[in-house]
């Protein structure tokens, strides 16, 4: 069986970022329905989504395939960075890759779950 580990910081540095001048939804749906020529304002992650990405009735959509929910030892070895931009370095002793997390403020319910830029490494999630 596979035992969870953090050993490394996460002071390494992701692959470069795609285009972020534009909508952070772009990233995981590829721009298609996003505000045309949407800027990003303030500091709030949430102000890095257009309008049409944060309406009350649409979706950003993500293959099933790139997401895994956490279990709390897991999740405590990943981190967003404000500062490393969209994608995240996952921890090497889970296989590495890029990753965001989502699920995890405060008011959330349900577990931590990883989105992963590609292919999600071969774990028991």
């Amino acid at each position: 069986m596979y035992e969870e580990e953090c050993e490394e910081p996460f002071d390494q540095e992701p692959a470069p970022e795609i285009e972020t001048s534009s909508c952070l939804g772009a990233l995981l749906n590829g721009g298609s329905g996003c505000t045309p020529n949407f800027v990003p304002g303030g500091p709030h992650f949430k102000n890095k989504f257009c309008d049409n990405c944060r309406a009350p009735d649409n979706f950003i959509l993500v293959p099933l395939d790139r997401a895994r929910a956490l279990s709390a030892s897991q999740a405590a070895c990943f981190v967003n960075k404000r500062s490393k931009g969209f994608w995240n370095p996952a921890p090497e002793s889970l296989g590495g890759g890029q990753c965001r997390i989502i699920n995890n403020t405060a008011g959330c319910i349900g577990p931590w779950l990883a989105i992963f830029r590609f292919q999600p490494p071969e774990l028991q999630w």
